[in-house]
């Protein structure tokens, strides 16, 4: 089934010429980015490490920082999210997948390519229902403010993969990606002590 996607995707569109190279960049390109163990699991990615007292307790000290950085890019206002907008008749700030490229690589230059920021965009995104409708594609083409949170932590992930600090914790991870993008709006990421309170659990909290 793969050797034939790979063909169909690859060769018929000439992209590549043989099938065999089609099916190296469908396992590079598409399949093997999903085996990020961290990173691939829908829900069990929140529940097992985002959803966890250290990450919350960054994220909240960091609110008006992520809410800065939401803003500046949610007020990019392109062709693609004026159609999103007015298709799906909403008043209220999206990003797009353009925005998060514009972002994580040009502005944050960080290290990871295209293809991670997309496959990150679209796991941080809600269920949708109906989402093979024109309706849905266009709501699934759009990040309201919940779900840029869980794109900061897949970034995190990301930008870690394959290096020697990748079995940090995430938390750690996260403060990483937030010090390269609070940069781009001129602010200081608030630090919190992950190991300094050790009397509640993530149980407890």
């Amino acid at each position: 089934m793969l050797i034939r996607i790979a063909k169909h995707r690859y060769c018929i569109t000439k992209r590549c010429k043989t099938v065999s190279e089609a099916f190296k960049k469908l396992m590079d390109d598409i399949i093997l980015p999903f085996y990020y163990r961290e990173f691939t699991i829908w829900q069990n990615f929140r529940q097992q490490f985002l959803w966890s007292m250290d990450c919350d307790d960054l994220f909240k000290a960091n609110k008006d920082e992520v809410q800065k950085l939401w803003e500046k890019y949610s007020a990019i206002m392109s062709p693609k999210k004026k159609y999103c907008l007015s298709a799906l008749k909403l008043n209220e700030d999206v990003i797009v997948l353009e925005d998060c490229y514009q972002m994580i690589i040009d502005d944050a230059a960080i290290d990871i390519d295209k293809n991670d920021v997309k496959i990150a965009f679209q796991l941080s995104k809600q269920t949708v229902i109906k989402d093979a409708d024109e309706k849905g594609m266009i709501t699934l083409s759009r990040m309201v403010v919940c779900e840029f949170y869980e794109f900061i932590g897949r970034i995190a992930v990301l930008k870690f993969h394959n290096s020697e600090m990748a079995e940090i914790s995430l938390a750690d991870k996260i403060c990483s990606v937030l010090d390269d993008l609070f940069v781009i709006i001129n602010k200081t990421r608030k630090a919190i002590g992950f190991e300094e309170d050790v009397s509640a659990s993530d149980e407890d909290y």
